[in-house]
């Protein structure tokens, strides 16, 4: 099965038709990266701007504790979120680790599958 991906994938990428996909491709993305670059360039001194606000906006709405909306921007507030590490209170109360294995769940394995070379 290993072999028969291998294969498959080296017919593929010898493929003339995919090849010249391929580089057609790589010419569109080298076209955007630039087109990217220039506006990044055009917005910075306005994302200079909007930066610098949302610092003021953001420290008046902590200091509000609560949602703005002005001048049809939103400015929403939250309290932020508050959470246990009840592994760590289940070390404190001296809990085994067995007992803390009981109710620990294991995360569920996958398999990414890549040509190297």
């Amino acid at each position: 099965m290993f072999k028969e991906y291998r294969e498959a994938h080296d017919e593929m990428m010898s493929d003339p038709q995919i090849d010249a996909l391929l580089d057609k491709i790589a010419g569109i993305k080298a076209e955007l990266d630039h087109a990217a670059f220039e506006l990044s360039e055009f917005e910075a001194p306005y994302r200079a701007r909007m930066d610098k606000a949302a610092e003021e906006i953001t420290a008046a709405v902590i200091g509000q504790k609560q949602t703005v909306l002005l001048h049809g921007v939103e400015a929403k507030y939250s309290a932020g979120k508050r959470s246990t590490s009840w592994k760590s209170v289940a070390v404190e109360l001296n809990a085994t680790p067995e007992l803390i294995k009981k109710f620990t769940t294991d995360p569920t394995p996958s398999v990414n599958i890549k040509v190297i070379g």
